[in-house]
């Protein structure tokens, strides 16, 4: 096979079309592909393993990064695509694109948990800001936990936003997709133990009794938590704020929880 595919000119070609179409989560499902809009979140990508189809290049990028990517193609063996200036930006999810998006392979996301966690687990249940995930793939991977898992989400893995606002690092660190039910009933299964951000929580989280395979689960700010996460098994805890304001901007609860564990346990 040739290292470059034929390369696109029009905007209105079945491929870019096609593309364009994946910036939107139901068709990312039903095509079992995604973007990876940018260079530096392509190599992430290519260096954590995901699977690339191709590699679209603008055609005005320029010839030395042109040669680069040439060089990373035929090493992966990866086929590389131009595309005019006019079709690139159709394809891309920013406002200035960069010249390199890789057309990405979905990977199977079916909750399939280690048995020995090594670090927390994050769960996000009801997630919808893809910047909000994004940031709390960065702080988990940051401070050392085992993976993340979204329950019910409107939001997934794959969305061009989440990868870009991890900086790629969503390619890093496991990921899974779950119902709350699915997850609470496992985490139960298996003896771990559960702690869930809430203003109304019994201890706050300087008083934290970690245990083994600590389970950290935030709800959406707005909306807080989901009533699967409301048992008596679940440990609610709280983070202490002033007076006036009743919550946190989630990745912001997930960094205090995940580093107080961090403070605590983490080497």
């Amino acid at each position: 096979m040739s290292l470059f595919l034929e390369p696109i000119s029009s905007t209105a070609n079945p491929k870019v079309r096609a593309w364009v179409r994946l910036q939107a989560g139901k068709h990312r499902r039903q095509a079992g592909r995604f973007l990876v809009d940018g260079a530096y979140e392509t190599t992430q990508g290519i260096e954590a393993g995901i699977v690339l189809e191709e590699i679209l290049l603008s055609e005005v990028l320029e010839e030395s990064l042109r040669e680069s990517w040439m060089h990373i193609g035929e090493e992966r063996g990866i086929p590389l695509r131009i595309l005019s200036k006019e079709a690139f930006a159709k394809v891309s999810v920013r406002e200035k694109p960069e010249g390199v998006i890789g057309i990405g392979k979905s990977p199977d996301r079916s909750l399939s948990l280690p048995e020995a966690p090594e670090g927390p687990l994050l769960v996000a249940s009801g997630l919808e800001k893809p910047g909000n995930l994004g940031a709390l793939i960065r702080t988990a991977y940051a401070a050392g936990a085992a993976g993340v898992i979204l329950c019910d989400p409107a939001v997934d893995f794959e969305n061009p936003q989440v990868i870009r606002s991890s900086r790629g690092l969503v390619f890093k660190l496991p990921g899974w997709t779950a119902t709350a039910t699915q997850a609470r009933d496992l985490f139960r299964e298996r003896g771990w133990s559960v702690f869930a951000a809430d203003k109304e929580g019994a201890c706050d989280l300087w008083e934290i009794q970690w245990g083994d395979s600590p389970v950290i689960v935030l709800g959406e700010e707005h909306a807080g938590l989901p009533e699967e996460w409301m048992s008596s098994e679940v440990n609610r805890v709280r983070i202490p704020m002033r007076e006036g304001i009743d919550s946190l901007n989630v990745s912001v609860s997930g960094a205090l929880l995940l580093y107080e564990w961090k403070r605590k346990f983490a080497k």
